[in-house]
């Protein structure tokens, strides 16, 4: 294992937006950090470690980042998942359970609904 050590909530804070903004940029230099486990995995630690600090900075709380966790059909993130799907050719022949990890390692940290998730599956 390797710890990394940051020294306040604000460069938590700042790994997460950096993560977000690479995975989710509109034309990435290199798309294939959208799905990659590696990142998907160090974008969830890095969400768990921001609701589970001991003193949050004033303005956020686990509720409020669980709340924002939630992807819906109106978020930015979403709508990139579809414009994702629907340029990748592997798309179509992916089975069910290959679609589920697509869409969870493109979406990390944020999290679809199961509904959402079998709307897009099918």
């Amino acid at each position: 294992m390797i710890n990394l050590e940051l020294s306040d909530y604000w460069e938590l804070l700042a790994l997460h937006n950096v993560l977000m903004e690479a995975k989710f940029h509109d034309n990435p230099f290199k798309p294939e950090i959208q799905l990659s486990p590696h990142v998907q995995s160090l974008a969830n630690k890095v969400f768990d470690t921001l609701i589970n600090v001991e003193a949050p900075a004033p303005g956020f709380s686990k509720e409020g980042w669980l709340s924002w966790r939630m992807a819906s059909k109106d978020r930015r993130e979403f709508q990139m998942l579809l414009n994702k799907i629907s340029s990748d050719p592997s798309w179509v022949n992916l089975s069910k359970s290959e679609r589920v990890r697509y869409i969870q390692t493109f979406m990390a940290p944020l999290k679809l609904t199961n509904e959402l998730q079998s709307e897009i599956v099918v």
